[in-house]
Formats: structure tokens, C-alpha cells, sequence
């Protein structure tokens, strides 16, 4: 997996779940309510410093507009992103991106804008006494919103994650970490660290046409007041692509 992907999906958790936070699994449901979501990938521009070069370099600017169905405060967001990559074959790469969410109310409520920075590298060796490819890999991200003192403002997260790729690339295992600081709220008492640890297996059940992958998710907090009352969360996902 590319480290955009990675990025996007962690910028993605921690906009959304502005008013709540903590786990996937809370996001995940929250998006079903979406009456519609639209996400635009306006282009990815490639370049090469040699036709030979092994090293790549990929700059993709992006769009997104979601709404809300059912809810009394929120009507819809949008999301604006830039992410650079540099790639040198398949053996390292750096990442830095950019994120702008805001989210939108009703009742004449202020917009929410909400702004997220990223750093990430990534490294991948083929030992001789395995078939296959180590990979680690490590990401940096920082959040503040215009809400100040709320679950959204003045994040900090530190995210590594090791991965192994069979040779024919029909097997993928994942174990990932994510461990977030947040900032003192205005309105609920303590400060808040959240971890987060995510394993998971992939197999190609036909090479080349579907994939089978399989999640887990657990989630500690350490202020379950500041946590939609959970201190921990856990959830398993099945996905199937074709």
C-alpha cells in the first residue's frame, strides 16, 4: 500500500469525528447517515527526472463533499487536500500532505474549519532468507481546528506500521500503531491520549481480480469523558474487492 492511502485514511478519521473522536468503528457508522459522498481525485502528475529512473515523484491534489441525512446541527462538509510523494523503486519514499476540511451547520451555527499536516517515510528490504518484502513504515500528523479547546484542536499523532509482501504478492500482513495526543479542552475536564492498534491479513483469493482482507481494530482511551464514554473500542472488518 502507498503511503497516500495511508495518510488519507488517517485525515479523514480525525476530521470526521469532530464532535466525538476516538475509534474508526464510531466513524464508519457515523458515515451511513451520509445522504450522499462524493470524492474527486483531480489528477495524480507523475514525473521522472530519466525515462531509466527508478525514482518517482507524485503530486495529487484532491476534492470531497459529503452530507449529512437526519441530523438536526450538521448539513455537509467539504474536504480540500494536496499530498506530495517520492518514491525510489520500491526500496524508500518520503510523503507530505495537506488537508482542509470544513464542515458546515445549520441554524446560522459557525462553519468548522479544521486544517491537518502530515509527514511520512517508508522503507522496504527483500531478505534472502525470506520470499518476500519487509516494509515499515512512518507517519506524523498534527490538527487544529477553529474551535479552539475542542476534541479537534491540537492533535498530535505518531503512526508506524510494519508490513510483509509475499513474493507473488498474493499475501499481505499488516500491524499498525497509532498513538494521539489531543490538547486540554474548554469544556470537559483531563487530558486525553488515545492508542490504537490495527492488524490485519490480506490474501488474493484470484490474483490480479479479488482481494480478501481482513481488519481488527482496537482502541484504548485514557479519558473516557472526553471519549464518548468508551475507554475502549474494538471492531472487526471483512472486505472484499473485486
Amino acid at each position: 500500500m502507498k503511503p497516500g492511502a495511508q495518510v488519507r485514511n488517517i485525515l479523514t478519521w480525525r476530521t470526521l469525528t469532530r464532535d466525538g473522536l476516538t475509534c474508526r468503528a464510531v466513524v464508519d457508522r457515523a458515515l451511513i447517515s451520509f445522504a450522499a459522498f462524493v470524492y474527486l481525485a483531480a489528477c495524480a502528475v507523475t514525473t521522472s527526472a530519466q525515462a531509466a529512473s527508478p525514482t518517482t515523484l507524485m503530486l495529487t491534489p484532491a476534492f470531497g463533499q459529503g452530507y449529512y441525512r437526519g441530523s438536526l446541527f450538521r448539513d455537509r462538509f467539504t474536504d480540500t487536500s494536496l499530498t506530495f510523494d517520492l518514491w525510489h523503486a520500491q526500496d524508500w519514499g518520503l510523503g507530505a500532505g495537506f488537508d482542509r476540511t470544513k464542515l458546515y451547520y445549520k441554524l446560522g451555527l459557525p462553519t468548522l474549519s479544521q486544517d491537518a499536516w502530515q509527514v511520512n517515510t517508508h522503507a522496504s528490504y527483500a531478505p534472502s532468507t525470506i520470499l518476500g518484502r519487509l516494509g515499515v513504515y512512518l507517519g506524523l500528523y498534527t490538527v487544529a481546528d477553529s474551535a479552539r479547546g475542542g476534541n479537534g484542536d491540537g492533535v498530535r499523532v505518531v503512526a508506524p506500521l510494519l508490513s510483509f509482501w509475499n513474493t507473488g504478492k498474493t499475501l499481505n500482513l499488516n500491524i499498525g500503531y497509532a498513538h494521539s495526543h489531543y490538547s486540554d479542552s474548554a469544556t470537559l475536564p483531563g487530558a486525553l491520549t488515545v492508542t490504537q492498534w490495527t492488524p490485519s491479513i490480506g490474501v488474493a483469493v484470484r490474483p490480479a481480480r479479488d482481494w480478501v482482507e481482513l481488519r481488527g481494530d482496537y482502541i484504548r482511551a485514557s479519558n473516557p469523558l472526553r471519549a464518548q464514554g468508551k475507554s475502549t473500542t474494538s471492531a472487526l472488518t471483512l472486505g472484499w474487492t473485486h
